[in-house]
């Protein structure tokens, strides 16, 4: 079973993943790629999701160390043993006390900025717009 191909898998409600983060059913540690940016190479950093918030159309994953990921009118959404992903979604703002991300996507082209602090993207177009992993 390829556990990354997220189309594989049945789409969830950001209720179900929420309940599931709750009753410890799906990872709490792992890697993050937005639309295929990751912050050096896969297992370099190593995150711990705190917690899942929804509001307004938004999806917000905090993580520790004060990174928030917001992903705003999310489509797709899955989860199982090792990812939670996001297929698509209008935007996605990745902030920290160090740098604030935004990334979107429009006519199958990835548009990035930097509001705060510095990043060198490395997108990939085909990529889905958010991906917490482990191996």
């Amino acid at each position: 079973m390829d556990y990354y191909n997220l189309i594989a898998f049945e789409q969830i409600s950001i209720e179900m993943l929420k309940g599931m983060f709750q009753a410890g059913e799906c990872i709490k540690e792992g890697c993050v790629a937005v639309f295929g940016d990751e912050t050096g190479k896969p297992g370099d950093v190593i995150y711990s999701l705190l917690g899942i918030e929804n509001s307004n159309g938004t999806l917000a994953f905090l993580f520790s160390g004060g990174e928030r990921l917001q992903l705003h009118n999310p489509r797709q959404i899955v989860a199982n043993e090792k990812v939670i992903g996001v297929v698509a979604c209008e935007k996605v703002e990745r902030v920290s006390k160090d740098f604030n991300l935004v990334y979107s996507k429009e006519n199958s082209k990835i548009k990035t900025a930097v509001l705060k602090g510095e990043h060198q993207f490395r997108t990939v177009g085909t990529a889905v717009a958010f991906v917490f992993y482990s191996w």
